[in-house]
């Protein structure tokens, strides 16, 4: 090999180092600012993520100044990290909230279940295989009067993701039961199915529902 083949080599081994330390170097920035990203805007929900868990437990009071305060961190959260399902997810069940508490007032849960509705679906679209934000987008369909396939999508979805999670449970059951149109078959055994249960029947919250839907 001549020396001229060497200097040929080098020049190409050299390009080659150097588009792989650039390449690093992106990389690493690009990691450098997802992670900042991702604390600043875990940071910022915190507390939001923490009151709405109780909120939506029924335990704790929670005023209209306090809503608008965790809806703020959220929505600044999204600024900083506007990909991230799970804040999509609070969104969604913080204005959930307030369209199941002026549930009477057409014009205001159908406000409030919109915004939740617009959530959900953003958070589905990051991330479709979340059970319980399927459940969450069946209450929404359900609430705005949405065309009865749209809902019942939402509810197989939730039962095809998370068919043992019993907050899944907890949302969807009562939304079936209180529908006014025939259960479809599929979701009538599943019902079935999870009544003859112990443990998701536990305390017999499912024989409850089913007794008040015969009265009604």
């Amino acid at each position: 090999m001549t020396g001229a083949d060497n200097r040929v080599g080098f020049k190409r081994l050299s390009a080659s180092a150097l588009f792989t330390l650039t390449s690093l170097i992106v990389l690493g920035a690009w990691l450098i600012i997802s992670a900042q990203r991702l604390i600043v805007s875990d940071w910022l929900a915190m507390e939001p993520r923490y009151r709405i868990g109780l909120w939506a437990a029924g335990k704790g009071p929670w005023s209209m100044d306090q809503w608008s305060a965790m809806q703020g961190k959220l929505r600044r959260a999204l600024e900083v990290d506007a990909d991230n399902p799970v804040l999509h997810d609070y969104l969604g069940a913080l204005y959930a909230l307030q369209g199941r508490k002026y549930w009477r007032s057409e014009a205001l849960r159908r406000g409030f279940f919109l915004d939740a509705r617009r959530h959900q679906e953003a958070s589905l679209r990051l991330r479709q295989v979340n059970g319980r934000t399927w459940a969450s987008l069946a209450l929404s369909q359900y609430a705005l009067g949405a065309p009865q396939e749209h809902f019942l999508h939402a509810v197989r979805q939730a039962r095809y993701h998370a068919p043992h999670d019993p907050q899944v449970h907890k949302l969807v059951v009562p939304l079936l039961l209180s529908s006014r149109q025939s259960i479809p078959a599929d979701l009538g055994d599943w019902l079935s199915s999870l009544r003859v249960n112990p443990i998701t029947n536990r305390n017999g919250w499912i024989d409850r529902l089913l007794a008040e839907a015969g009265e009604r």
